[in-house]
């Protein structure tokens, strides 16, 4: 239930599931390979204090004002 709150609490921050899914997917491997959690012991689990660093504002999703270099623009519109 308390991992639930968690992630009900990050899912409010974020306010997009699916960026909240690859946020807490590319920091647990990050810390998997070696980065130093941002938050405090408080959690066992990795998935647990992932959520405890989005929740605290010490990870979130940059914002990007050009696309990313090797990525160009598309325009959809007919």
């Amino acid at each position: 239930m308390f991992r639930l709150n968690l992630l009900s609490r990050a899912i409010d921050r974020v306010q997009n599931r699916y960026l909240l899914v690859h946020l807490i997917a590319k920091r647990i491997h990050q810390i998997e390979e070696g980065a130093e959690p941002l938050s405090g012991e408080k959690f066992h689990s990795i998935f647990n204090k992932v959520l405890e660093e989005i929740l605290e504002d010490k990870i979130r999703m940059a914002e990007w004002s050009e696309p990313p270099q090797g990525r160009q623009e598309v325009d959809l519109e007919p």
